[in-house]
């Protein structure tokens, strides 16, 4: 993927900081997307037993030319769940993936 066709849109992305998560926020970025990223780890060497952080996705996400946002979330949790979709990034939402 490559472009800027999705400039403009906002796309959320759970479980990112890692794997096939990490890997779509960054070819969302790509195409010029805004991406909100989920996960449970914020910064790497934070003794998490998996590589991977929301602070690395969201960095390669503006390396990668989009914009991103790095949101902690334990998606076991109903209420940590919801507390992200009561954020209403900019009212809006064009994309969602769940990894």
């Amino acid at each position: 993927m490559s472009g800027r066709h999705l400039k403009d849109s906002i796309a959320l992305v759970t479980g990112g900081s890692r794997g096939v998560g990490k890997g779509v926020a960054i070819a969302l970025a790509e195409c010029g997307a805004t991406v909100i990223v989920t996960a449970r780890t914020r910064s790497s060497g934070s003794g998490a037993e998996w590589p991977g952080s929301l602070d690395e996705t969201v960095a390669a996400i503006d390396d990668a030319g989009g914009r991103g946002v790095g949101l902690l979330c334990d998606h076991s949790d109903d209420g940590s769940v919801r507390d992200v979709f009561d954020l209403r990034y900019d009212g809006t939402m064009d994309a969602s993936t769940c990894s």
